[in-house]
């Protein structure tokens, strides 16, 4: 639960420097994305380095650099992989960073919240369609899911003014008057 609760701390710290970058300092969409891949590489060859010599069962250590070096050079579908998993992050980064821009990063984060919901949606077709072993099947469970997500989204649509939740006051919008224009004689 703890390495859950980080994690979330640390995606909520980013979704709002990732706001200010793009609403506050008007960077664009892909500088921001070209900087978090830069610090990510960087982070991730710090950890990496140091993984290849914590002691472990992958040849006496946590990550063996030499055998993944000999597996990707003799795969060429993990070779493909991984250059496909690069491609989708970068999709996904950059529409995630495309809607903070344009709207917030409490929308971002309402509509990636929902993406857990499609997951599971799949993975109970899936299951039920033909293909267990790909697929998750309904459990004991699964209705205290269900209520989760029907909470999920119906406290983003209330969030989002789409629907009006009974019980709770929506103050009306007013919109300053303009000013007397006068038009040039």
């Amino acid at each position: 639960i703890s390495f859950v609760l980080v994690a979330q701390i640390t995606a909520a710290f980013q979704y709002v420097l990732e706001e200010y970058m793009l609403q506050g300092m008007r960077l664009s969409a892909k500088k921001t994305i070209g900087m978090e891949g830069f610090w990510g590489i960087v982070y991730m060859s710090v950890m990496v380095l140091a993984m290849n010599y914590l002691p472990g069962s992958d040849h006496g250590r946590e990550e063996y650099l030499p055998e993944f070096a000999v597996m990707v050079s003799g795969s060429s579908a993990f070779q493909r992989l991984i250059v496909s998993f690069m491609v989708c992050i970068a999709v996904y980064n950059f529409s995630g960073l495309t809607v903070t821009q344009h709207i917030s990063a409490m929308t971002r984060c309402l509509i990636d919240s929902c993406r857990t919901m499609l997951v599971w949606f799949v993975s109970l077709g899936l299951f039920y369609g033909g293909y267990p072993q790909y697929g998750t099947p309904w459990t004991q469970n699964s209705p205290l899911q269900l209520l989760g997500f029907a909470l999920l989204v119906t406290g983003t649509l209330g969030y989002n003014k789409v629907i009006r939740l009974p019980g709770l006051t929506y103050p009306k919008v007013v919109l300053p008057t303009p000013a007397g224009v006068w038009s040039p004689k």
